[in-house]
């Protein structure tokens, strides 16, 4: 870079970082307009999805806070998802489970110490979009 900021004495450091976004700019248009945009994701079906959605050692009182025929507000990895109705819920202590190296089988004994921990597994449904990705995936409507 020489004493004006130009590089090689041909162009202003400046310009070329415009230059440069410029071009990406046209070429992140030119892709999206060919389909290779993950905002344009191809539908094949749309209808009803049932998911299940397990809690393991959810620290409730009363695990009847998970009403069934009710709507929840779910959020996976961050994103925002549609209000599903709630199917089924079951609720079950957790064991506690011991090897006894006599017998060579695990013992499961119920935990009366700690009544809080609960196993939850709640059973969903939500309108739902499939798509084409590579792995296919399953979207709730937003």
């Amino acid at each position: 870079m020489n004493q004006k900021g130009k590089i090689l004495g041909i162009i202003n450091i400046f310009d070329l970082i415009i230059v440069i976004s410029l071009i990406s700019v046209v070429i992140g248009i030119l892709l999206n307009s060919f389909g290779y945009s993950s905002l344009k994701k191809k539908v094949i079906a749309e209808g009803i999805a049932k998911i299940k959605v397990g809690i393991r050692g959810a620290r409730v009182i009363d695990p009847k806070i998970f009403e069934k025929h009710k709507k929840v507000f779910i959020i996976i990895r961050n994103q925002p998802h549609a209000n599903l109705d709630v199917l089924e819920v079951k609720a079950n202590r957790r064991p506690l489970i011991f090897y006894d190296q006599e017998k060579h089988k695990a013992i499961k004994v119920d935990n009366f110490e700690d009544n809080l921990i609960t196993d939850v597994d709640i059973t969903l449904q939500g309108q739902a979009q499939l798509t084409n990705d590579d792995p296919p995936s399953i979207s709730y409507g937003r």
